[in-house]
């Protein structure tokens, strides 16, 4: 475990971790969050991360991929933030707003990185072969309505 040092005195150090420690962070897709049909987006993410062999869908793991990409660089940035937060007197729960909104924005990245399908791919045809097709053609992995991506975000609650 890391030492951080900071210019505060010992009791206010001791509040603002029992702040911290009461606190968490969820990032991902809220119940609320559901397509047109009604489906909850936090489903269809479950199932493109880890799969579902009986329907044909591969897992794509953007989520673990980025934990596993990001899981120093998101320890160094909690370190920065409690010191900074604590010399400054703010409130501790910036310190997971920070995480959150970084957890969340490196995950669009690792969504954005996952590049296309093939125009003869089964989704594709399937996708344009609708009586009623979507407004968006778009051939992009996971991206093709946005709203798995537009959904995703971060809530910071108390334990």
């Amino acid at each position: 475990m890391k030492t951080i040092r900071v210019n505060v005195g010992r009791a206010a150090a001791e509040a603002f971790i029992a702040d911290l420690s009461g606190l968490s962070v969820k990032v991902g897709w809220m119940e609320s969050a559901k397509y047109p049909d009604g489906t909850p987006v936090a489903l269809v993410a479950s199932v493109q991360e880890y799969g579902a062999a009986a329907k044909g869908i591969a897992p794509r793991a953007f989520m673990r991929r980025t934990l596993a990409a990001n899981e120093d660089k998101w320890g160094k940035l909690v370190s920065r933030q409690i010191k900074k937060r604590l010399e400054n007197e703010e409130p501790a729960h910036l310190v997971f707003d920070a995480l959150g909104l970084s957890a969340q924005g490196e995950t669009h990245k690792t969504l954005s990185a996952m590049g296309d399908y093939p125009e003869d791919a089964p989704v594709v045809k399937r996708r344009r072969s609708r009586k009623k097709p979507p407004p968006n053609q778009s051939t992009a992995i996971l991206r093709d309505t946005l709203t798995l991506f537009n959904t995703m975000t971060y809530v910071v609650e108390k334990k």
